[in-house]
């Protein structure tokens, strides 16, 4: 929310930065894949990640 509040209350506004962290799919039931910069790996240990990951995001703790 940082630069949405900082808008509002005339401060500058700081740069965005993208950083890629892999990338995770599912293509179909129990079939995932996981490349990380450090990892690869596909199905039943890609979707244990998949979830672990979710789940993280759900619970809003950062991960990097």
């Amino acid at each position: 929310m940082g630069n949405y509040l900082d808008q509002f209350q005339n401060k500058s506004l700081r740069q965005h930065e993208y950083t890629n962290m892999g990338v995770m799919a599912t293509i179909v039931e129990n079939k995932d894949v996981v490349d990380l910069h450090f990892i690869k790996f596909k199905v039943y240990s890609a979707w244990l990640t998949w979830m672990f990951v979710h789940l993280m995001l759900i619970l809003s703790l950062k991960i990097s």
